[in-house]
């Protein structure tokens, strides 16, 4: 079992790092390029609300919602599908949880260079 463990702990660590880079940058450029000022201050709070309480998003799908509840404030125009091809550029094909986190991280970063200054 440990054989399996150090495996999987190994491929969670090559996936964190291929990947958390863009997805920081993605995050970065949707609060630099497209955020509304009421969205960022949305989204940056669900940041600390996952950095004070994760296993209230225990699960991608439940990430996901509380993202698009904090970016659409009036959601009837939109679906979660649509959110989910923003971030993937397929709206069948839904985030991990990880790669919210690494989002939400990059609007975050933004929110904490910029808000002071508004």
């Amino acid at each position: 079992m440990n054989t399996v463990i150090e495996r999987l702990r190994a491929s969670r660590m090559k996936v964190e790092e291929e990947q958390r880079p863009e997805w920081v940058k993605d995050g970065r450029e949707w609060a630099m390029e497209t955020a509304e000022y009421d969205e960022l201050e949305r989204v940056a709070e669900l940041a600390g609300q996952l950095d004070r309480e994760p296993r209230l998003y225990p699960d991608a799908e439940t990430l996901l919602k509380a993202l698009y509840e904090a970016i659409y404030q009036d959601p009837d125009g939109y679906s979660m599908p649509e959110l989910a091809e923003l971030l993937t550029g397929d709206a069948t094909r839904w985030p991990s949880r990880d790669q919210l986190c690494w989002v939400i991280e990059g609007a975050q970063q933004v929110w904490n260079e910029v808000s002071d200054k508004i």
